[in-house]
Order: structure tokens, then sequence, then C-alpha cells
């Protein structure tokens, strides 16, 4: 390896169904860029795939051999591998190289650039970076202290947007959505299917203050979907909370008070400053670092896009707070 590296051994935990099936010709492009600087495979660093249902105990067994665990997938594929290392103690840093539909995480980063028709650059950029770039810290989240997550967590209108595509993307097994772009055509198509949802009456949010206590926020009335993120991104690439920043203990509540801000929100990925175009939504939000919400029977829950229903629609009030810092190799 050339003098200099920083971060030590590589372990790639690659998602071979992600960017449509891409992810055995990305291993062979990550093999490529690194083998070009002088990168030796099995010595200096390693390819795995991943196996479906069993990646956060492939993420734990990959913490305690490499010092920097690198997920090569979408934003599914990043929240498994987080909470793999979790799992093994957190000694391991985490690497992304973003393969999926939403990418948001990566995107936060600075680590997300589309692949297109130039795939084999933006790999040799991403092994670039993950060779020579910094760790920072960033603040996971919990729910009721026993659910990880980085991104985001929501119920109502977006929420049954990506519950109903991941039972579709299920019962179809691939065979039509396997590419970001069909992905993403789809959840426009969902978008607009059930942008008459909102939150179910009854839904109380309680926000703490400063010295810790719990104030009540009153919601507005029919709203569309409730909002707790990590990041600035949400969606695939639209921007929820442009300040927010990933290390700093707190997180930001959204509330979407209507289909129009909801739609304006979706139309935010079109901009570079999103602040400054005349579709910009003012949002009701607060930023904290623990919640309690009453979902008052929702009936869709997502977390960093996928279907958390099983998980969180029998329970009467989700406490939210910042939980275990993770090390992550960013440009």
């Amino acid at each position: 390896m050339p003098a200099g590296r920083e971060v030590g051994r590589l372990l790639f935990l690659v998602n071979p169904r992600a960017g449509g099936r891409l992810g055995r010709a990305v291993a062979g492009h990550v093999l490529e860029a690194l083998e070009r600087r002088g990168a030796v495979l099995g010595l200096d660093f390693q390819i795995e795939f991943t196996r479906p249902g069993e990646v956060v105990q492939q993420a734990a067994e990959a913490s305690r051999r490499a010092p920097v665990v690198v997920a090569v997938g979408g934003d599914g594929t990043v929240l498994d591998v987080i909470r793999g290392l979790v799992a093994g103690g957190g000694r391991a840093a985490l690497g992304v190289i973003p393969l999926g539909t939403g990418n948001d995480f990566s995107r936060t980063l600075g680590l997300y650039r589309p692949f297109g028709l130039r795939r084999r650059a933006a790999v040799d950029r991403a092994c670039e970076a993950l060779l020579w770039g910094r760790r920072v810290e960033v603040d996971l989240l919990e729910i009721n202290r026993r659910i990880l997550f980085a991104s985001y967590l929501s119920f109502g209108l977006d929420a049954r947007v990506a519950c109903t595509f991941a039972r579709l993307r299920h019962r179809l097994s691939g065979r039509f959505l396997r590419s970001p772009l069909a992905n993403k055509a789809a959840l426009t198509l969902l978008g607009l299917r059930y942008l008459g949802d909102r939150l179910p009456d009854g839904v109380r949010l309680r926000v703490a203050r400063e010295d810790g206590s719990l104030e009540p926020v009153e919601l507005p009335p029919r709203a569309k979907t409730l909002i707790i993120s990590n990041i600035r991104h949400y969606g695939g690439g639209s921007y929820l909370a442009p300040m927010a920043e990933l290390g700093d203990g707190r997180f930001e509540v959204t509330v979407v008070p209507t289909a129009a801000d909801f739609i304006r929100l979706m139309l935010t990925r079109l901009s570079f400053v999103p602040s400054r175009t005349p579709w910009w939504p003012k949002l009701p939000s607060w930023q904290t670092s623990r919640i309690e919400v009453e979902p008052a029977g929702a009936t869709h829950f997502q977390v960093d896009g996928e279907d958390a229903t099983a998980a969180l629609a029998s329970e009467p009030v989700l406490e939210v707070r910042v939980g275990p810092r993770l090390a992550v190799v960013a440009p």
C-alpha cells in the first residue's frame, strides 16, 4: 500500500442485488481500483457478498477482523452494517459505497455521486475516499432503547409509500424494479396515489427542552407525516433539514402539514440551494436530543427507508433519543 494510508485494512460487504443487481460488477471495479493503487486482495482488503437476513451478523463478525467495514449498497444495507458494527463492539469504522435508490445517509456525508454511465470512475473516486479519507464521529438514534437507526424514522403518508413499495418489490421478486430509476418512478407514482393519506387523529408529540424536561407540542391538524431525522437529506435527495449535523448530539423533528408541502419537499431535490427556490416549504420543525411520540394507531412506519411496521405498530409510545456514536470514513 502507498505510504501514509490512514484507514487501515478494508473489508467490503457488497449487496449483490443493490443498484439493479450491479453489486458484483461494482465489486469488480473495487478490485481494479485498489489493485491499481498497490493494494493486495486478502492482505490489504477483502470483498464479501451479503446474504439475505444475515447482514447484521456478517458486519458484526467483520468488525472483529478489519478496522474499516465498507457497506456497498443502499440505505438498508448501510443500516444493517451499522447495526452489526455496534453489535460487534463499535471498534470498526464504517465506509460506504452508495449503490441504492435513496442513498440519503451517503449524501449527507458527501459520499454520494450518481453512478450513471461512469460507474467505474465513480467507484474509483469512492475507493480514493476510503483510502485517504478522514474519520468523523456520527450520532446514531435509538427507538425505545432497542431499535437503532442512522437517518430517519417516520409515519404517515411517506411511510405508507415506503412500506407499500417494499412489499411490491418483494412480491415482484425484483423482476421489474431492478434499477434506481425504476424504483424512483414507482415511488413517485405511489406518492401520488397516497397523497390523501394523513396522520391519525390523536398523535401526541413531546420534545425535550434544554433542561431535559418534555414539552408537549401541538401538531398542525390533518398533517401528512411526521419525520424524525438525523441527516440533511430525505427521500432520495430532498432537502429536509439543510442545517442538520450528524455529530452534534441532536436530531430534527419535522411535520409536513399539507399535500402541497409534501410535493414541494420532493421538488427540493431539483435544486442545489433549496432554501432559495420558490417552492421551498417552510415546515414546522424542532431540534432536540429526545422525544416521545404517541402514534395513535398509525398503520405504517419506515426506518431509513425500510418497512418497520411490524416492529413499531404495536408500540403505544415511541421514545427516540441520541444513542451511540460511530466512526465513519468521509472525504
